[in-house]
């Protein structure tokens, strides 16, 4: 009984050390020091760019104007730093690179639902009509890379 009691009065003082700073806590990473994988989607051996969209400029944030609150129109292609043009029926491969290697491939096209592969890289067709290919991949770390995100325009 004496030995319960005693475990339990060390486990509550080591908690109020910790608590009250005397005791080092395990510093928080910031995001930039997480060892991340990195996404690659090549086309015939060709890298495509993952997309980047526009910052949002104080303009464009501001309260739309009678003139921008029209119809809008669904065939427009959005306006992305990078769109990759791909020909109908095209075979991606979807990999990545990190020093501990690639254990899973996680994609999906145009939001739907995400398919995962076991494995250092997947190939995969581009469904017609496909406009967004989505994509991350899991280092041998057990660590995810970010979503990427490709813009494609499909010839």
């Amino acid at each position: 009984m004496m030995k319960k009691l005693a475990a339990i009065l060390a486990l509550a003082l080591a908690g109020a050390l910790l608590l009250t700073g005397c005791v080092a806590a395990a510093p928080a990473l910031d995001e930039s020091q997480i060892d991340r994988p990195t996404v690659v989607v090549t086309l015939n051996g060709e890298a495509l760019e993952a997309t980047v969209e526009p910052e949002e400029t104080a303009e464009a944030s501001a309260a739309p104007t009678a003139e921008a609150t029209a119809e809008p129109d669904e065939n427009a292609v959005p306006e992305y730093a990078v769109l990759n043009t791909v020909p109908a029926g095209a075979t991606l491969t979807l990999s990545g690179t990190h020093s501990s290697g690639i254990t899973s491939v996680c994609y999906r096209f145009d939001g739907g639902k995400t398919t995962t592969v076991q494995g250092e890289s997947v190939e995969v067709e581009v469904p017609a009509g496909a406009q967004l290919l989505e994509l991350y991949v899991i280092g041998g770390n057990g660590i995810a890379s970010q979503w990427a995100a490709y813009y494609l325009t499909v010839e």
